[in-house]
């Protein structure tokens, strides 16, 4: 498939050049503009940054009366008693870990009372409008995110240097027709709206209703933010809302600093219901496996390569998950580990691939809070894994696993041959999964967002006055 990369000439004269001084010298000659288009963004193409239209006023700012828009967040029935709150969703549908978190969590904000929509963009870009039995059912194929291309990556991090705030969000927001839907939606359904990815609200949460509670969440690390641009998406996006939610306290923290003190920054983990199983398996003997996508972030290349350097005896590696697996399957060719490395298809059931392994193995660039540690926490399996994210950290010593500090195949290989040198016993995977239980049960997330709502409101009630 093409690719193309575009680098345009900026002159000074347009009115966006003041910004542009303020980001160094190399942002007033240069500016890199990229669009991702097509499927799973493996085109880019230069988007037309010189029209004047970027220096307009968004056709969706508000314009609405906050001293008529307010509408009281829990009203009573006629008799007495307090009538559900209206939730409201907004998520990309295809996004396999956002959606596999909401899963967990939005069934047990339901039996508390909240009445629930999901108003989700499907993967061709259309606004589907779901309640909760239908999202439940309903299977979204999860797919590579748009950026997840090397060349992509690089010019993305090079146009959230250079390319003003303003600027940015033109290029990387929804088109106007969608926005214009989404709103519409929220409108109807609404009293508190939370949006999964900051991309999601850009001129969004500016058109809607005064009186709706907003929350924003960012389901990735803070540092994976600043690396690929998406703080840049925050600023614009969640400018306007009541709480930034992010998923642990340290990145909460680096937030609140980014944002200076303007918005209430909070944190809260992500949900996982407890896997239905009749008998909790054995582990199979020398069975280590790798559960996700196939993709460049994961860093597989350099699982292989501390597999090939521990040198475990009668041991096999299982790499379950969808993407391109040729480049990986002559990599261990070369190491003269194809022998014990396996390849296979996503897993339906990973529960019960994880609950058969002796440890779950995770080399990640970067990563928010992954759900795959916390399945294999709650059959019971522990983790290996690089530090690359305090979510990785938070969610693998709450679960009693095992953090590399160092991105090096060999310490990663040292810890492995550890670990393998002491299988866990019952003992310690009950106490795992009860681990688990009592930091991502939807039970104990549930309580936390709860708390989250309130806030939100007080803040939406004390803006209004």
């Amino acid at each position: 498939m093409k690719r193309r990369f575009v680098l345009a000439v900026r002159m000074p004269d347009y009115g966006i050049a003041s910004r542009t001084r303020r980001r160094g010298r190399l942002a007033a000659s240069f500016m890199f503009c990229v669009r991702s288009l097509g499927d799973r963004g493996q085109r880019i193409r230069l988007w037309p940054w010189l029209s004047r239209k970027f220096l307009m006023t968004d056709p969706l700012q508000p314009t609405y009366d906050c001293s008529t828009e307010w509408r009281p967040m829990a009203p009573e029935n006629l008799d007495g008693s307090p009538m559900a709150t209206r939730l409201s969703v907004v998520t990309f549908l295809h996004a396999g870990g956002v959606t596999a978190s909401l899963r967990g969590l939005l069934p047990e904000l339901q039996t508390r009372g909240y009445s629930i929509t999901v108003i989700g963009i499907n993967r061709d870009g259309a606004v589907v409008r779901l309640d909760l039995a239908q999202f439940l059912e309903y299977r979204f194929p999860a797919v590579s995110p748009r950026w997840d291309n090397s060349l992509a990556q690089m010019t993305r991090r090079l146009a959230s240097i250079v390319c003003p705030s303003r600027l940015w969000a033109k290029v990387f927001s929804l088109p106007l027709a969608t926005r214009k839907e989404l709103i519409s939606s929220i409108e109807d359904v609404s009293q508190i709206a939370l949006f999964t990815h900051p991309r999601l609200a850009i001129g969004v949460v500016q058109g809607m209703p005064a009186g709706i509670v907003v929350l924003g969440q960012f389901h990735n690390s803070f540092s994976a933010g600043r690396a690929s641009g998406e703080l840049l998406e925050i600023s614009r996006g969640y400018r306007n809302v009541d709480a930034i939610v992010m998923l642990t306290s340290e990145d909460a923290a680096a937030m609140s600093e980014f944002t200076r003190g303007s918005l209430p920054v909070r944190w809260a983990p992500n949900a996982h219901s407890r896997p239905a199983l009749e008998h909790l398996p054995n582990p199979e003997p020398g069975k280590y496996v790798y559960l996700g996508r196939i993709v460049r972030q994961k860093r597989i290349d350099l699982l292989i390569k501390a597999w090939a350097q521990a040198k475990l005896e009668h041991c096999q590696l299982w790499i379950v998950g969808s993407g391109e697996t040729r480049r990986l399957s002559n990599l261990a060719k070369r190491l003269g580990v194809d022998a014990s490395v396996n390849f296979s298809e996503h897993s339906e059931f990973p529960e019960g691939v994880l609950a058969t392994a002796q440890a779950l193995l995770m080399t990640s660039r970067h990563e928010g809070l992954p759900m795959t540690v916390v399945e294999a926490a709650f059959v019971g399996t522990p983790t290996l894994a690089i530090n690359c994210a305090p979510g990785v950290a938070y969610v693998v010593r709450a679960t009693n696993g095992v953090i590399v500090n160092s991105s090096s195949s060999k310490r990663f290989a040292v810890a492995l041959a550890k670990l393998a040198q002491g299988p866990a016993t019952n003992d310690e995977r009950l106490e795992r999964i009860a681990g688990a239980s009592a930091n991502f049960s939807p039970e104990a997330v549930a309580d936390r967002w709860e708390i989250l709502f309130g806030e939100a409101r007080r803040h939406r009630a004390a803006s209004l006055k």
